[in-house]
């Protein structure tokens, strides 16, 4: 026979004996989900004879001697494995296992108390031992050998996350706790580590919240120098909800560390991401009564204001509230001098006079003015030129604007502003029914790297395909982006008009369920909550699959949180949309705010 010919016959029989071994465990796999142990514990001999090194195999071929009551075969089985790895003690453990199995709790407890009593100071062997204890659902004897292994290296440190997480399987919360604060006392870069089983932990097992508020405050006491520890303390505060607690915390922590205001600035970033506005304006205004010369004044100034714009532009406000809101903007330019420090004040500044005070010209010379400034941030002044683009657009002059925005996309190409500013134009061009430009546009933005552009232009996207075409009249789309930029220009009852013009002219078209979208826009804009209510519910109960389904339900639940302040139907509303639309572009909001509601953990 030839050589290539023999390697060939080789390679072949190779071939047909994996393949023969493949359909074999297949097989095994499938007796075993069917419960059908005893067919499957015949193939698992048979692959275990053939490959006694497989693990899996060897684990699957025990449990179905287990699930038979088959005790004896099953330590003949463990037996022939012992001998082909003595040096491994999960086999001793098995044999321990089956032991308890047949009721032996007697010769179960020696054979596990010998095998740590022989233990030697080696980490991979303890490792071994104590996985294959948690293997058998021993917890109690797993985290027996890890302080064994301590004992016998005088490492008193080792294997502390393994142990925590032991010692939390049966309910030991002081213990677990205590070995995470020693971790943390000889390594605070475990931090993250220890808040993420925390967080988890805390969800299921409330108590032990409490537990570990004690000991955490007695570690303040005993080990001031180490900030880990109050930094623990106000993350369980914010897990627990308790907000004042950790606003004080963390005073105290920016005080003793002297650290310029930086940790009483998170916490206000924290609250106010979180809708906590009146403790959140409390929290930058403490950084700012730390004085002009910290490093986070000037943010939290900035911060104070963005409070106190979001607080009075999302629920019911008056002229006399929105004037000093633009006093207080006016004084912080005063102060700061009109120069690259106040250049996010002005702009924010133009964007309430143009929107909210009538004062459009005036926001248009103010952003203008900031353009010019020397040293103004490249991101700020793009954003600002976005702002007049948006304040041209609801003056109605269109061709400013879509200069400004092609500037904006050119200076910025494929960053998040660039985009921004490019689905703008296309947003623009719709309203103008140059439709076939816009859906180019919208093409190449919904794989923007911004989630938020790229929802925005896929749903713009689907209304103009929805509504465009040969067979199409595209006249009932211009009439619904005409209404479109009406609200945009905040002109309510003039897009309303244009609306219901639209209903009588196309009844029953397939923009029904848009429309009821904007005309529930329009009222909540018009401060009509319960008639802006009744427009989104018939969205998401008529079009439960449409593309804005998820839109108007996540609106509901707002309405009910914000609004109307009934907590628990925005609960239920949140929780019907987590489970509804779980892959909506609102999912990471809903379950924010269902978690907020129901008392669960918020992160820090």
């Amino acid at each position: 026979m030839s050589r290539k010919l023999f390697v060939f016959i080789s390679v072949l029989l190779f071939a047909l004996t994996a393949s023969a071994q493949e359909q074999d465990e297949r097989l095994a796999a499938q007796y075993f989900a069917n419960g059908e142990y005893e067919k499957a514990a015949v193939i698992y001999e048979k692959l275990l004879n053939k490959k006694p090194a497989d693990i899996f195999v060897y684990d699957n071929l025990l449990k179905c001697y287990i699930s038979l009551k088959s005790f004896d075969l099953a330590e003949r089985v463990i037996k022939h494995s012992q001998k082909r790895n003595e040096a491994n003690p999960s086999f001793a453990v098995d044999m321990a296992y089956i032991a308890k199995l047949k009721g032996k709790t007697d010769v179960f407890k020696s054979k596990c108390d010998a095998l740590i009593k022989n233990m030697r100071a080696d980490v991979a062997y303890a490792e071994q031992l104590s996985k294959a204890f948690q293997k058998r659902g021993e917890y109690a004897y797993a985290a027996e050998v890890y302080l064994k292994f301590r004992k016998l290296s005088k490492a008193d440190l080792a294997f502390s996350l393994e142990l925590a997480e032991l010692f939390a399987q049966q309910g030991l919360e002081e213990e677990m706790i205590t070995e995470f604060l020693n971790l943390l006392s000889y390594d605070d870069s475990r931090l993250d580590d220890v808040q993420s089983f925390l967080g988890e932990h805390f969800e299921t097992k409330k108590e032990g919240a409490d537990i570990m508020k004690k000991l955490l405050i007695k570690r303040v006491a005993d080990e001031p120098d180490k900030m880990v520890f109050p930094e623990l303390l106000i993350w369980l505060y914010t897990q627990q909800q308790q907000y004042e607690a950790a606003f004080v915390q963390c005073k105290a922590v920016d005080r003793r560390f002297k650290l310029n205001g930086r940790r009483i600035y998170q916490f206000a970033e924290l609250t106010r991401d979180i809708d906590l506005l009146d403790l959140s304006a409390r929290a930058f205004q403490a950084v700012i009564e730390l004085g002009n010369d910290k490093p986070f004044t000037l943010s939290a100034r900035y911060g104070l204001l963005e409070v106190r714009n979001k607080k009075l532009l999302s629920g019911n406000y008056t002229t006399s509230d929105l004037l000093g809101l633009e006093a207080d903007y006016i004084e912080n330019i005063r102060d700061l001098g009109v120069n690259h420090l106040s250049a996010n004040f002005i702009k924010d500044l133009a964007h309430l006079q143009a929107f909210y005070l009538n004062k459009s010209d005036t926001a248009i010379i103010l952003l203008k003015e900031l353009s010019y400034l020397p040293g103004v941030n490249p991101q700020v002044n793009a954003r600002a030129k976005l702002e007049l683009g948006d304040i041209y657009l609801f003056k109605g002059e269109v061709w400013e604007a879509t200069l400004l925005y092609e500037q904006v996309d050119y200076d910025f190409k494929e960053e998040p502003l660039g985009q921004e500013a490019k689905f703008k134009n296309a947003q623009l061009s719709y309203f103008r029914g140059d439709f076939d430009w816009a859906k180019t546009q919208l093409d190449v933005l919904k794989t923007a790297t911004s989630q938020l552009i790229s929802n925005n232009s896929i749903e713009l996207l689907m209304i103009i395909l929805d509504n465009t075409g040969l067979d199409t009249t595209e006249k009932p789309l211009e009439l619904f982006a005409a209404a479109d930029l009406l609200i945009y220009r905040n002109k309510p009852d003039s897009a309303l008009l244009v609306l219901e013009r639209l209903e009588k002219l196309f009844p029953d078209h397939e923009l029904t369920d848009d429309i009821l979208f904007q005309k529930g826009k329009i009222a909540l804009m018009k401060g009509n909550y319960e008639t802006a209510l009744m427009y989104f519910e018939r969205v998401w109960k008529n079009y439960p699959d449409g593309i804005l389904a998820d839109n108007a339900l996540i609106s509901c639940a707002r309405m009910y949180e914000k609004q109307l302040k009934q907590n628990e139907k925005a609960l239920e509303t949140y929780d019907y949309f987590i489970t509804k639309y779980p892959g909506s572009f609102f999912i990471s909001e809903a379950r924010s705010h269902y978690r907020l509601l129901r008392g669960d953990n918020i992160p820090q």
